[in-house]
């Protein structure tokens, strides 16, 4: 929790896009990709359909995320302008309860895998973008 709000360890994660002097603690490790590198700036800019040239940095406000039992998600904010995305994520080696339940109850943890693949695909259906495009999000 302490790397959060650490200046001289978001300052090293300026390289990637996240803003170099944010005013609050920043969820650095929830915005993270796969692979546990932070996200770029670059990424989230061409995610959200804005020119990459328009993007200087980005922060995920740590009092803007939410830590449960199965996942972490986040607000991030493009900077300039008001472009935003929730960023959700999922890794079960990160979440004690999911370690817990490998352990006793496996049974469960294939249960909630399941879930989160009906998630993410719906999230890749047309359905989702109908609904997206309906609403008018990006």
């Amino acid at each position: 929790k302490a790397l959060r709000g650490d200046e001289g360890s978001l300052s090293f994660l300026a390289k990637y896009g996240l803003n170099p002097n944010p005013s609050t603690e920043q969820c650095i490790d929830i915005a993270r990709d796969l692979d546990g590198f932070p996200l770029t700036k670059d990424y989230l800019a061409r995610s959200l359909g804005v020119s990459e040239s328009d993007v200087d940095t980005y922060r995920c406000p740590e009092n803007e995320s939410v830590r449960g039992l199965m996942s972490n998600a986040c607000r991030i904010h493009l900077e300039p302008g008001d472009s935003t995305a929730f960023y959700k994520r999922i890794e079960f080696a990160s979440l004690s309860h999911a370690r817990a339940k490998m352990k006793s109850a496996p049974h469960k943890l294939i249960r909630d895998v399941k879930s989160y693949r009906v998630e993410s695909s719906f999230l890749a259906s047309k359905a989702c973008e109908s609904v997206i495009e309906k609403a008018g999000l990006r």
